[in-house]
């Protein structure tokens, strides 16, 4: 064999040996989102975890795995309901026209499921999505829970939606770096009928219902960084800096978040928008301007993202807008 030939088939293998390698071991991650490694102390549920060394409670994103009883008897009481399941949700959903958050048998499951997925692991690598929002309104760390298992990475909210004990949950924003993944994950767990897409489930009954009021929320949040992103006058309470509000006293704004709770006082009405807990704007609607209630959908209005506009005052420790007109509050 010609010298020249044989280093061409050495050079040949040295590439795929070094191509194969490259998905052996883990890929280099973006650090700034590594919130770091923590040893797993409890599993709560199917979403929530507790971990050492955690200043904050953790919420584990883009999956809601149902609610489930606690206790000592959570597995008879999940086995109680299970007997007339279908009657049991629609008892507890009542009126509503959204679908409820109840306790029901498949959360269980779920709980059980992620028991024995962490089985033999110690600690976990909590990573972010972005740098923009890395807490909630309860003060709970947004994260992914990234493990290793048989010598590989997994990211165990995209396993629970693989397996189909969640569905993607982007009621709060699709995932910036994994959301093909998660369509894929969800795609899967339809295809297989597994957990939740299995008709025999006894798992919320309504899931494409709550996928439609979920992706809504979460192209609402894409509308409002295409198009209101940087203006002077706008302010987001679902990531903006509350400090940063101080500024805007006095001025016409507009806000963007949610309506969190409608508290009746003596002379007022107050539509509470949260930031944190303890951190709000209350849209305030004095008793010469009631009929500005008729104009407004309130029951929509809580259950997605809105828009509210006005001069920002504070009075003592408080933000308020005042709302003269329905034509302040919108949704897009």
């Amino acid at each position: 064999m010609k010298r020249k030939n044989y280093q061409i088939i050495i050079y040949l293998f040295l590439f795929n040996f070094l191509f194969r390698l490259s998905f052996t071991f883990p890929q280099e991650i973006d650090t700034s989102v590594v919130l770091g490694r923590f040893k797993l102390l409890k599993i709560v549920d199917g979403d929530t975890f507790k971990f050492e060394k955690m200043d904050n409670s953790t919420r584990l994103l883009c999956i809601d795995t149902e609610e489930m009883f606690k206790g000592k008897d959570a597995e008879k009481k999940a086995n109680e309901i299970a007997v007339n399941w279908p009657e049991f949700y629609l008892q507890k959903k009542g009126d509503s026209k959204m679908p409820a958050k109840v306790d029901t048998p498949f959360g269980y499951e779920a709980y059980l499921w992620a028991k024995e997925f962490m089985k033999g692991i110690d600690s976990v690598t909590l990573e972010l999505d972005d740098n923009i929002r890395t807490i909630d309104m309860y003060n709970r760390n947004l994260v992914y829970v990234i493990v290793y298992k048989n010598g590989r990475r997994m990211n165990y909210n995209l396993e629970c939606i693989k397996n189909g004990y969640s569905p993607y949950f982007m009621k709060y924003g699709y995932s910036r770096r994994f959301h093909s993944d998660f369509v894929d994950a969800q795609n899967e767990a339809k295809k297989k009928k597994v957990g939740i897409w299995d008709n025999s489930t006894k798992c919320y009954p309504d899931y494409e219902q709550r996928i439609i009021w979920w992706e809504k929320r979460a192209n609402q949040l894409s509308n409002f960084e295409n198009n209101y992103t940087g203006r002077s006058d706008v302010f987001s309470l679902l990531s903006g800096n509350f400090n940063d509000l101080d500024s805007l006293i006095g001025k016409d704004i507009i806000v963007f978040g949610t309506i969190s709770e409608v508290l009746a006082k003596s002379n007022k009405y107050l539509l509470i928008m949260p930031h944190s807990r303890g951190e709000s704007i209350d849209l305030t609607i004095y008793e010469e301007n009631y009929e500005v209630l008729k104009g407004l959908n309130l029951e929509e209005l809580s259950e997605f993202n809105v828009y509210a506009k006005g001069k920002l005052e504070k009075h003592d420790k408080y933000y308020n807008i005042k709302i003269e007109s329905a034509r302040q509050i919108w949704i897009e």
